[in-house]
């Protein structure tokens, strides 16, 4: 099973603490994670980017980055140059990816990244509950991330975007990459976002609600049959 490492990020941030085994693994291989970035300023990522070898400034990340859909992209064949020779030295170079990851959502929130998109789509799992409102921003957010995944790779359905067939311009990384791991944006929870969003001024979403069905029509809403069309614009 190829594992996107967003995933297995997010997989061992959330049971480090209730699993007793997950965490002490974690401390015992001194593994970074995304959150070990946190305290980190812009500044301290680049020097340890350095640190790897790999050094750039901003103007050069944002090159290497401009053509990638996700920060496992490019972290992945800078990673292969390391030439890593142990296992310690490779858990210690998940901190390239980690610094990526960090560093496009610092200097390019409005970039397109897989990563992030996987976020939004958390944040409104994690509000689903107690906060209809809140679960209708993250993810109509994430649908317009998603609408502009289908314009960067010429994707025309979930299925498609999510593919590892080559799409018409560029290949599309594993839906796994920023589909929720636990459970996939089903129609059903489109439908409650988009309807949250209509009972909340500001919150109407604008463009997202009706390019939705514009760019999804019915039959091609792969991943959420159960859309249902007048809830949408």
């Amino acid at each position: 099973m190829n594992i996107s490492w967003v995933t297995l990020d997010r997989f061992c941030e959330e049971q480090r603490g209730p699993d007793e085994e997950v965490g002490r693994l974690l401390e015992d291989n001194d593994r970074p994670l995304r959150s070990s970035a946190a305290g980190l300023s812009d500044d301290e990522l680049v020097l340890k980017l350095g640190s790897f070898g790999l050094h750039f400034d901003r103007e050069q990340l944002g090159q290497l980055c401009a053509g990638a859909l996700s920060a496992e992209e490019v972290a992945r064949p800078l990673t292969g140059s390391c030439g890593f020779g142990s296992d310690k030295e490779r858990v210690q170079g998940d901190w390239i990816w980690i610094c990526l990851v960090s560093l496009w959502q610092r200097w390019w929130p409005g970039k397109v990244c897989l990563e992030l998109l996987g976020d939004k789509v958390q944040a409104g799992y994690r509000q689903l509950e107690r906060d209809k409102a809140g679960c209708a921003r993250a993810w109509l957010s994430a649908w317009s991330d998603v609408l502009r995944l289908c314009d960067a790779t010429g994707a025309r359905s979930i299925r498609e975007l999510g593919s590892t067939r080559k799409p018409k311009r560029r290949r599309a990384p594993s839906s796994g990459r920023w589909v929720a791991p636990r459970r996939p944006l089903e129609g059903s929870h489109l439908i409650l976002s988009t309807t949250a969003a209509r009972r909340r001024p500001g919150l109407r979403g604008g463009p997202q609600l009706s390019q939705v069905h514009t760019t999804f029509p019915e039959g091609v809403i792969e991943g959420a049959p159960h859309v249902v069309t007048h809830r949408l614009g």
